[in-house]
């Protein structure tokens, strides 16, 4: 690594430590991820043509979870919502982000 690129990453360090720590931070980037209250896995599901089973399989979610959200036994998680949301938006480039 040469010189530049090793302060470059070195400021970067130091402006993660910064934020963490609620100092103040130029040119940082920030960003807000809306939680959705509701998010209607079965609709998802569906309109994606997939079973229970493949859908959580695609997706990275346990089937019995899939089961408990379709039946409002349970309801996401907010990281879950968010995800399941993204899902709804653009199921191809969550499948691509993880393979």
């Amino acid at each position: 690594m040469d010189k530049k690129s090793f302060e470059k990453l070195m400021k970067s360090v130091q402006q993660a430590v910064d934020y963490a720590q609620g100092k103040p931070v130029d040119n940082i980037r920030e960003y807000v991820v809306h939680v959705p209250k509701k998010v209607n896995v079965k609709k998802i599901r569906k309109k994606l043509c997939m079973t229970q089973k493949s859908f959580a399989e695609t997706f990275g979610f346990s089937l019995q979870s899939v089961k408990y959200w379709e039946s409002d036994r349970r309801e996401p998680e907010a990281a879950a919502k968010v995800l399941l949301n993204t899902i709804a938006y653009s199921p191809e480039t969550v499948i691509l982000a993880n393979r």
